[in-house]
Formats: C-alpha cells, structure tokens, sequence
C-alpha cells in the first residue's frame, strides 16, 4: 500500500495555536482546512516516528483512541512529541542546551539522546502527516 499524505497546514511546533486554525498555504486561496476532520480511524495502533532534525530517530507508539484522531489532535500530538524530543535531547546531553553556531543562527550539534542538529524547536514547521499503513507508521513532514 502507498503512503497517504494528510496535509496539516503550517504549524509552528513551538509556537502553536489552535485558535489560528489550520490553512493549506500551498493552495492558490489558502483553503482553511478542517480541524476536526477525522484523520486517522479509531483503535488502531501507529509508531510516530520523528526523522528530523535528528541522527537519531525519536520513536514512540501511539493509539488513536475510541473516536479516531483528528488534524488538531494530530498537530497536538505531532508539537507534544517535538517539544519532548527536544527536552529528552538537553537532558541527555553532556552540556544540555548547546547554544548555537557561531556567527549563524543555527542549533549546535548535540550530543543528547537524538542527537539534535541545525534547528531550535522554535525555527521548526509542521505541515504534512505522512501515514504508511502497511508498516504502520507515521512520520512529519517538517521544515525549517
């Protein structure tokens, strides 16, 4: 089976508000899209996986509960995770919070858990929900 792409809008992980709603920026009008369209099917099981800005993928395993998932539930979900990927990362660390590149402003590499790379959370943009059924997993489209 083909991996489906859910589109989530632009979402600011660090910065997110669901009083802004969500809107497909890619479109020529800037279609609003529907927060609480059903995205995902209930009772079923996924692992998130997170590919960036990682050398090491943050893995974890959700369900989508008895009512399915919807795109805010899934854009909470997807912010949650980042903001404890990126928690995990500084406490793991041998120097927690690796400043930045000089003259850039750029995230030091880091030598935590995921080994966070490039980016603060704060420059990161939620914007695509990618779902391969067949492995059963879901990975973010993201940019920075």
């Amino acid at each position: 089976m083909e991996t489906k792409k859910i589109d989530l809008g632009y979402v600011s992980i660090a910065g997110w508000n669901p009083s802004v709603g969500c809107y497909d920026y890619s479109s020529p009008d800037n279609v609003k899209l529907d927060p609480n369209e059903q995205i995902l099917n209930p009772n079923l099981e996924y692992t998130l996986i997170i590919y960036y800005p990682v050398t090491v993928p943050y893995i974890v395993d959700i369900n989508t509960g008895e009512s399915g998932m919807t795109r805010i539930e899934m854009i909470e979900l997807a912010c949650k995770h980042y903001q404890k990927m990126y928690d995990e990362e500084d406490e793991s660390s041998s120097t927690g919070d690796p400043g930045h590149i000089t003259g850039m402003l750029n995230r030091n590499f880091s030598d935590g858990k995921y080994g966070i790379w490039g980016h603060d959370i704060g420059d990161l943009i939620l914007h695509t929900l990618k779902i391969d059924e067949s492995r059963k997993e879901l990975t973010l489209g993201v940019d920075s």
